[in-house]
């Protein structure tokens, strides 16, 4: 039996675990260090993305999740970046969410829950990431094309 394959996946999961536990910043510095190829990156979607993401693919994914999802994932991130968030929610749902937060601040979320939401968005996220680079990249080829086509004829 090849250890070192098991030893390597044993170093991936630790890396895993820790990662779904620690702030944004850390997780960024985490997922920056590791290869593109590593089992983290293939394993799991990093969440501190949807915070580089555009304004109106904010506004949309506002409204994917409930405001308790919402609450449960952004209790601990800064309120600058919660702000990219929730900016876009209505006025119920803005007073509903910080009255959830203001809870939490009293009871604190299972770090399961909050591991299991942020894992929800962070997927959601990938997954549009990817499907936009497919889409984009399907444009691309479709110009480079008709530029073929311009230029052979």
């Amino acid at each position: 039996m090849n250890f070192t394959v098991l030893e390597k996946y044993k170093k991936s999961q630790e890396l895993l675990s820790y990662v779904q536990e620690v702030n944004i910043t850390e997780e960024q510095e985490v997922y920056n260090a590791s290869p593109e190829d590593s089992l983290l990156h293939l394993l799991r979607s990093p969440f501190y993305v949807l915070f580089e993401q555009s304004e109106e693919f904010l506004k949309e994914l506002s409204n994917v999740f409930s405001i308790d999802d919402w609450a449960i994932a952004l209790f601990n991130v800064p309120r600058e970046k919660r702000k990219l968030i929730d900016v876009h929610f209505s006025e119920k749902m803005k007073f509903l969410y910080l009255e959830k937060l203001r809870l939490m601040d009293k009871h604190r979320p299972p770090s399961s829950d909050v591991v299991f939401v942020k894992n929800r968005i962070s997927s959601y996220v990938g997954e549009r990431l990817k499907e936009s680079k497919v889409n984009h990249n399907k444009t691309l080829n479709l110009v480079n094309h008709q530029e073929d086509n311009k230029n052979a004829a």
